[in-house]
């Protein structure tokens, strides 16, 4: 049942809550025998004493009610559910919520309504993740949602969208999981916090991403997302990447945002980056290429504008670090206007390069800031294969 679900069309414009049986906790919920259809109670708290998660409750006799630990409860009467009325929103307190394990109760929360409300500056420790089948939107209000050190939070198993708003999220593998999958998958953070975790999102080569990142901070991770499929018009704006390295003794290549690659870059769209800050981005490889970039995009149309700023982009200490640079396009259409490179790559600062066809490929490169207090290996701004 959806979170509008109304028994009946019960409800009263004003609740009189003097006039209901108090009930403690949900564990006493489940004990109280309604006398009639249509009683009503008012429970104080899911778990007793931690004043959170209670609300209006009505004794409901209706085909196919399920117990789901939250909305719907079971009654002594196998007959009668209590049923939750009278709430503008969804919360993972609802559903039994307690600071300690939250996995469960965000689950169901997100399982029921799709939509949910965190509580402002709490903690939500989840220690599963949950599978994705279906659009999720998560109104985080400054609160946190830590993870178990190891796991995923979300793994994409559908067509779906999820969008998080006002969340800090730490202590994870990958916030979203789409290795494996063929779906069509978006990712909407806005205003959001995301740190020491591996990567926010990674994908393999099927399937699709649309990314749409406003005002948010990406710290202390290898990568914020690793995605070599198809990806389709996204914007990246207003955001904070800071403090980006990978281990370079376990891997050659090292992007920031890795999106898109030769076989998708046909059926893919426009990526836009404004207005953000890169800086600290470091990798490469114990041995071999050692490729680090801030932005690699294989996409149709890449536009880098709007005084987004690149410092500092190298080879980790102690890397072999052959080419490190900001912006390492394949794409057909380049558009990097505006913008600030500060010791952004110790090979090139920005390399467009037409992998697939390079008859096909334009650039306009213009109006940028270059710093350079580092020797260049290959140059500064290089334009591969390019027709400006």
């Amino acid at each position: 049942y959806p979170s509008s679900f109304m028994v009946e069309q019960v409800h009263q414009a004003t609740v009189h809550l003097e006039e209901y049986l108090n009930v403690p906790s949900m564990a006493k919920l489940r004990t109280t025998v309604p006398t009639k259809r249509g009683d009503r109670v008012y429970l104080t708290s899911v778990n007793e004493d931690q004043n959170e998660g209670g609300g209006v409750f009505v004794a409901t006799q209706k085909t196919g009610l399920v117990d789901n630990g939250g909305t719907i409860i079971a009654s002594p009467n196998p007959n009668l559910f209590w049923v939750r009325i009278d709430y503008r929103e969804v919360t993972p307190e609802m559903f039994g919520s307690n600071g300690l394990d939250d996995t469960t109760a965000l689950h169901s929360a997100i399982q029921f309504a799709g939509e949910i409300t965190l509580q402002p500056r709490k903690t939500y420790n989840l220690n599963t993740q949950f599978n994705l089948d279906r659009d999720v939107k998560i109104n985080g209000l400054g609160s946190t949602i830590q993870g178990n050190g190891t796991g995923d939070i979300f793994k994409v198993a559908a067509n779906c969208k999820l969008t998080l708003d006002s969340v800090e999220v730490t202590g994870c593998r990958y916030l979203a999981n789409a290795d494996g999958a063929s779906n069509d998958f978006s990712l909407v953070i806005h205003n959001c916090n995301i740190h020491d975790i591996k990567r926010m999102l990674f994908t393999g080569s099927n399937g699709s991403i649309a990314l749409d990142f406003k005002n948010t901070k990406f710290h202390a991770m290898e990568s914020v997302v690793w995605s070599p499929c198809a990806v389709k018009d996204s914007n990246i704006s207003d955001c904070e990447i800071k403090n980006i390295a990978n281990n370079h003794l376990l891997a050659e290549h090292h992007y920031t945002f890795r999106l898109g690659n030769n076989a998708s870059l046909a059926s893919s769209g426009t990526v836009k980056f404004s207005g953000n800050i890169f800086e600290n981005i470091q990798g490469g490889a114990a041995s071999g290429s050692g490729y680090v970039s801030a932005i690699f995009a294989c996409v149709e149309t890449l536009i880098v504008t709007g005084g987004n700023v690149f410092k500092d982009i190298r080879g980790a200490d102690g890397a072999v670090e052959h080419r490190s640079r900001a912006i390492y396009s394949y794409g057909n259409k380049n558009i990097i206007t505006g913008n600030r490179f500060i010791d952004a790559g110790r090979y090139h600062q920005i390399t467009i390069k037409g992998e697939v066809d390079a008859t096909k490929v334009a650039a306009i490169v213009s109006n940028n800031e270059f710093t350079q207090n580092e020797p260049l290996t290959d140059g500064g701004v290089t334009l591969e294969s390019a027709q400006i």
